[in-house]
């Protein structure tokens, strides 16, 4: 079965062949990339037993879409109380990196890279290509 390492070396090589670079093990996205292939093995390699770790702890499988790591998406970036209303003729959508799903919140959250750092997003759409 894969490891946690050959998950991450799999999304490493898709990165750099998507970006046409190359990913060095110091660079800060590496970090969500050994996250996210921690979760893939939990929330989505089915084990002996049938079932995901996920469903074993929380007794339900997981039922988020995966969007393939490092891919650009447009997303709707969370908002504090304070932030709400604004010109509605603005747009909410913006350009990011899909990092991974947020852990501590609603699941429906995900975790966004952006030219000013990473922020978490209510809403997110594949870029058609």
């Amino acid at each position: 079965w894969k490891t946690v390492r050959e998950y991450a070396n799999v999304y490493k090589d898709q990165l750099e062949y998507r970006t046409g670079g190359s990913v060095g093990s110091g660079m800060a996205i590496m970090q969500w990339l050994i996250r996210w292939a921690a979760m893939v093995g939990c929330r989505y390699k089915i084990g002996k037993h049938g079932k995901t770790a996920y469903e074993g702890l929380k007794v339900r499988k997981c039922r988020l879409v995966a969007i393939p790591f490092g891919e650009c998406v447009w997303y709707r970036q969370l908002k504090d109380e304070d932030e709400r209303g604004g010109h509605r003729m603005e747009s909410d959508w913006h350009e990011g990196i899909w990092l991974r799903h947020a852990l501590a919140t609603s699941e429906s959250e995900s975790v966004i890279g952006t030219d000013t750092g990473v922020v978490g997003a209510r809403a997110v759409k594949r870029k058609e290509e």
